[in-house]
């Protein structure tokens, strides 16, 4: 359990001290299930703010999980392009990116 309270971002801790949101709101219908709804409900006074914060803060951590996914890929693309001019008779073997090396074709 200790593993999983790790992962649970710190703001998810603080969900039942009903805290005020002071962004403008914005009325919407949604449609939950209904055990999550009766959840919810069953917390009391504040339920909407509840589910409201829990939204935003998965969508701050999905925000966080892309922004390390692309830094993951640059890092791997940097890396194969790397390996690409280490390898013997590499056409780009020396070069950065958008150098001029005399004899390339001009387009």
């Amino acid at each position: 359990m200790h593993e999983v309270r790790n992962e649970v971002p710190d703001a998810w801790h603080l969900i039942e001290a009903d805290l005020d949101c002071h962004a403008a709101k914005q009325k919407v219908t949604l449609y939950l299930d209904a055990p999550v709804a009766k959840a919810f409900k069953a917390m009391g006074t504040g339920y909407q703010a509840r589910i409201n914060r829990i939204l935003g803060t998965w969508m701050e951590m999905k925000i966080g999980h892309v922004m390390e996914a692309e830094k993951i890929m640059l890092e791997d693309r940097r890396r194969a392009i790397m390996d690409a001019e280490k390898a013997e008779g590499s056409e780009t073997a020396g070069r950065g990116w958008g150098e001029y090396v005399e004899g390339d074709r001009e387009g």
